[in-house]
């Protein structure tokens, strides 16, 4: 199997799991802090970052809630 099936394989694969793509740069001390805390944790660095983003996410849930029902009308 060449390398770009093994890829769109993997893709398919984390979108039938309902994860999406992002692809994004962050400074580098920040990524250096986020590396540091999965090597302490012993999981993979999308973890912690997926746990950052969930985070402050939920500190916005009232205004997502507001956003949500605001679109439902």
């Amino acid at each position: 199997m060449k390398a770009k099936d093994r890829v769109r394989k993997h893709r398919d694969k984390r979108r039938a799991h309902g994860c999406s793509r992002l692809d994004l740069w962050v400074e580098s001390a920040l990524f250096n802090d986020l590396c540091s805390l999965a090597v302490y944790r012993q999981v993979p660095l999308r973890q912690i970052i997926q746990e950052a983003l969930k985070d402050t996410v939920g500190r916005y849930a009232g205004v997502l809630d507001v956003l949500k029902r605001h679109r439902g009308m």
